[in-house]
């Protein structure tokens, strides 16, 4: 089973193995949420939220969350995904670089890993 504690991760911007062209494709799905209302695109939206919520919902169960527990925790970590790169679009300025933006990625994991089973 998989085990983390709050603060114990490394940020994804010191992951060497982050390429710009995986942000780039993030930012441009991300940038797609604006034509969620599209016949087209809409449908392969709400497909990929599936998948993704599913995903991290399975990640907080594997390390011990409850189910409801998990799916609250799925949504607050996917949300805080979404509103990063609208921010990134919206309001430059107001995004965290760096130092500040690592602080910000521990201060997202220590949210959805309060009191993590094990630690209560």
């Amino acid at each position: 089973m998989f085990r983390t504690r709050p603060g114990s991760h490394r940020s994804l911007a010191d992951d060497p193995n982050r390429t710009a062209s995986r942000t780039s494709a993030t930012e441009a799905d991300v940038g797609l949420l604006a034509a969620a209302n599209d016949p087209v695109v809409g449908p392969v939206l709400s497909r990929a939220d599936d998948k993704r919520l599913d995903f991290l919902e399975r990640i907080f169960r594997e390390i011990g969350f409850a189910a409801g527990e998990s799916r609250q925790r799925a949504r607050i970590a996917y949300g805080a995904f979404l509103v990063w790169f609208e921010l990134r679009r919206v309001a430059p300025h107001r995004t965290p670089l760096g130092r500040e933006r690592a602080a910000y990625e521990r201060a997202i994991l220590n949210v959805v890993l309060a009191g993590l089973p094990g630690d209560r």
